[in-house]
């Protein structure tokens, strides 16, 4: 392979879809059956990150018992640049790392994008997974929440991740 094909390669490998942000949210058949959702919508910011272009989300639902919840984010956010994506990321993981309380998980995706996965555990009223994943200009996480159940978010985080990666990337 010569460099010039070495370099159209490597962006290949790292460069993320250009499709609807939307189309590539999971759809109602990509998700378990015991959950509810919702329609797509958009991501609003107190503050918008710099180089933000558009972020959609949708956030499906499962009651457990009487009164627990099992509630899943995916959202999706496309920057103009692969350097604001990237810096939106490395913020995002350091103000994390830098605010502790939390314990890291190792999530890999199909993509192999650069992923930074934790469990955050606040008791029976609240416990969270959480993977962020950074493709090209594209920052996509799911958030696991569960609330008064004892049902570990990790559960679900690693194969909703996979299923969002998918989505994205295929």
């Amino acid at each position: 392979i010569s460099s010039s094909d070495s370099n159209v390669q490597n962006l290949q490998q790292t460069s993320a879809p250009q499709k609807s942000l939307v189309e590539m949210l999971p759809k109602r058949e990509d998700i378990p059956t015991e959950f509810t959702t919702d329609s797509p919508h958009n991501i609003t910011f107190q503050k918008y990150p710099e180089g933000f272009e558009s972020a959609v989300r949708i956030e499906p639902t499962k009651i457990v018992g009487s009164s627990g919840l099992i509630g899943l984010d995916f959202n999706i956010i496309r920057f103009n640049s692969e350097e604001n994506a990237r810096k939106y990321h490395v913020d995002f993981t350091n103000r994390i790392k830098d605010g502790g309380g939390y314990t890291e998980i190792d999530i890999e995706v199909p993509s192999k994008a650069e992923c930074f996965s934790f469990t955050e555990d606040y008791g029976y009223q609240s416990r969270f997974a959480t993977s962020n994943c950074l493709k090209g200009n594209l920052e996509y996480q799911v958030l696991v929440t569960a609330a008064y159940t004892f049902e570990k978010p990790q559960k679900y985080v690693k194969d909703m991740m996979t299923l969002l990666d998918n989505r994205i990337n295929k």
